[in-house]
């Protein structure tokens, strides 16, 4: 577990899980007696239980983490509001096939003799440990994204499920795992639909959660704004507004704005006082004409990555699914109809413009 400077406002801790798969509940219990014993708050970044067996048992990884907190001990956590998070294809392989680094992966990977052990450890995990194996996690190759790939013999694949990719290729999974890998250096960034839905929304409810992306700062346009990345990165607070808030108030308006305000403040800042409430907290969020615009654009280019990536020539588009890659944020109809844009242009709306 990582720890934050020490400041005049004290110190947290920032638990980064050894695991959220098989082994979440050992990690989360893990994270809290270092917490306790070092007398450190305890911040469980982006908290979900990231294996299919384990799916709807979150009341029970809640319940760990409240109980804790009615001892007296400082925990909280946030969740990014999505089922999917991202990390590399290079993640299903077993950890000690990874000991040297890529090139020595890709050498082991092509290994008769170690293809049998490979392939066992992929498909059914390391009896005995508590390996974060993102294949099972998922439940199947259905539940994985391709982000980008580096080869442009493969190019066509970006933003494709790993199932297509197979069916496409005509070959055994494995193999087809193997030859990705190999043909783009080890490294292929990928999304994982590896927890549950009912399991995020119980999360996000709980009065010690907060709100990340887990994201990077990437553009929205130009050369660096190739691929196709987790739409959490343009869409987290857009996603809670607009889903979260006014379509499915798992959370009120009031908590959805507290949430990555104060409760990000008493995390990082561990103030020991409480913080003062505005003089006028039903006033109004004033946003400029250019705010309105940059907000809409980012949003807009979270929308423009669900859409499914059209099939290149001689390929068939992927069989349309009703949970999509990911679920769209929106309609579109000749104009932006994002949650944001609602909110914005709403006569209701709490996020009023006001001219530059």
């Amino acid at each position: 577990m990582e720890h934050a400077p020490r400041t005049r406002c004290g110190r947290a801790g920032f638990a980064r899980l050894r695991t959220e798969g098989h082994g979440v509940f050992e990690a989360v219990a893990e994270a809290l007696e270092i917490g306790r014993r070092a007398r450190l708050p305890v911040d469980i970044l982006h908290l979900k239980i990231a294996e299919h067996k384990l799916w709807g048992r979150m009341p029970e990884l809640v319940a760990l983490i409240a109980q804790a907190r009615a001892n007296g001990q400082d925990v909280q956590a946030n969740v990014y509001p999505y089922r999917a998070g991202q990390n590399n294809l290079a993640s299903i392989i077993p950890p000690w096939a990874h000991e040297g680094g890529a090139e020595a992966m890709l050498r082991r990977l092509k290994a008769p003799a170690l293809r049998r052990r490979l392939e066992d450890e992929i498909n059914h995990g390391i009896p005995g440990s508590n390996w974060y194996n993102h294949y099972t996690a998922t439940g199947g190759w259905e539940g994985m994204l391709l982000v980008s790939l580096s080869n442009p013999k493969y190019k066509q694949y970006e933003g494709r499920r790993m199932s297509d990719v197979v069916r496409a290729l005509g070959r055994d999974p494995i193999d087809v795992l193997f030859e990705l890998l190999d043909a783009n250096g080890g490294s292929v960034p990928t999304v994982y639909f590896h927890h549950s839905e009912e399991d995020m929304r119980r999360a996000l409810g709980q009065p010690f959660v907060s709100i990340g992306s887990d994201g990077s700062a990437v553009a929205i346009d130009g050369p660096l704004a190739r691929g196709n990345p987790h739409p959490r990165y343009y869409g987290t607070f857009p996603r809670l507004l607009g889903r979260y808030v006014r379509d499915e108030k798992v959370l009120t308006l009031e908590e959805a704005v507290r949430i990555p305000v104060y409760r990000a403040c008493l995390t990082r800042q561990r103030q020991k006082r409480p913080l003062r409430a505005p003089a006028r907290a039903s006033r109004p969020i004033q946003l400029s004409s250019v705010q309105r615009a940059v907000l809409l654009a980012r949003e807009r280019r979270s929308v423009s990555l669900l859409r499914p990536a059209a099939p290149q020539a001689g390929h068939s588009a992927p069989p349309a699914s009703p949970q999509g890659p990911f679920q769209p944020l929106c309609q579109w109809r000749g104009t932006c109809q994002t949650p944001l844009a609602v909110l914005l242009r709403s006569t209701k709306s709490p996020l009023r413009t006001q001219t530059a």
